[in-house]
């Protein structure tokens, strides 16, 4: 771990940069040590390799799909489910970044890894920025399976994970912006009903990535640069 750290460290800042500056470190070899990496028992190397593997799958398409290719995608839905928040807090932005800037088959491997049950996991944490990254990743996996007419399957294992109980549960939620994405949400995809022109309570807030039901929400994750040794 001495050693670990500082290298993810360095590695982590270097893929903060530009596309072409992450492709140069991928074409180091690095992804084929990710995997080993995510299966470290201590929880600062899993934090610092989901910080580092958010800012690569918030690159290119093909650097998701490199992502995709050395099989690291079922560590992080995993880490997702069970590791430390600090830990699920970067894998969340690592796998919204993927539904971000991916395409269509990339969200049905997404889909059959289980990243409905994983991501849904984080609807009830502590904090209105998370939550908000999760309802646009969940739009758009969702409005990507309307346009393919596959919603039906989509809708059904949202139910079958529990993960549409969690997402009514926000429409609860004290923060008025998490109420507008759950029940925007529900009644565009789970209502048979007409969609309403407008809903009973418009938010008035953001969360604090300035999210919009418009917005794409991939970003360089330079929060999570502060490490614990």
């Amino acid at each position: 771990a001495a050693i670990i750290s500082p290298a993810l460290r360095a590695i982590g800042n270097l893929v903060i940069g530009t596309d072409k500056q992450t492709q140069a470190v991928l074409d180091c070899g690095l992804l084929k040590h990710v995997p080993t990496l995510l299966n470290n028992q201590k929880s600062t190397i899993l934090k610092e390799a989901c910080w580092m593997l958010s800012n690569i799958t918030a690159g290119t398409q093909s650097q998701i799909s490199a992502v995709i290719h050395f099989n690291i995608i079922p560590s992080v839905l995993k880490l997702l489910e069970t590791a430390e928040f600090k830990v699920q807090k970067e894998a969340c932005w690592a796998v919204c970044n993927v539904i971000s800037g991916g395409t269509g088959e990339q969200y049905d491997y997404l889909f059959s890894q289980g990243v409905l049950g994983a991501l849904t996991s984080m609807l009830s944490v502590n904090d209105s920025k998370i939550i908000g990254m999760v309802m646009e990743a969940l739009e758009k996996l969702f409005e990507n399976a309307k346009e393919h007419d596959n919603l039906e399957t989509y809708c059904l294992e949202l139910e079958n994970c529990r993960g549409l109980d969690l997402v009514e549960k926000l429409q609860d939620h004290e923060n008025a912006e998490m109420y507008s994405y759950a029940y925007k949400f529900i009644e565009k995809y789970f209502n048979d009903a007409e969609e309403e022109e407008t809903d009973p309570q418009e938010s008035t807030g953001s969360v604090a990535n300035n999210f919009s039901q418009d917005e794409e929400f991939t970003f360089k994750n330079t929060q999570a640069s502060n490490f614990d040794f």
